[in-house]
């Protein structure tokens, strides 16, 4: 192949790699869209809850309070403003 017409992607195989690669990425972006039914969520849910059941119990982390608290007072604060 002459400099002109070489292909950006170099060589076929990987030119094949990247589609095939694209092509996986559209179908588990695909798969991410779907909505489940009540019954399919509510079995994910205690999919992921039997990975770390402590977690349900576990006492508020102490970082997340004090950001979810800075942030209700921020939106407040804004709330309070007058409307332009």
């Amino acid at each position: 192949m002459s400099a002109s017409t070489k292909s950006p992607f170099g060589s076929p195989a990987a030119l094949r790699a990247m589609i095939a690669g694209q092509e996986q990425a559209a179908r588990a972006a695909h798969q991410a869209n779907v909505v489940l039914t009540p019954e399919q969520a509510f079995d994910a849910a205690m999919d992921l809850w039997s990975l770390c059941p402590e977690q349900l119990h576990a006492p508020p982390d102490a970082v997340r309070v004090r950001e979810v608290e800075q942030t209700r007072a921020a939106w407040k604060k804004l709330k309070q403003r007058p409307s332009r």
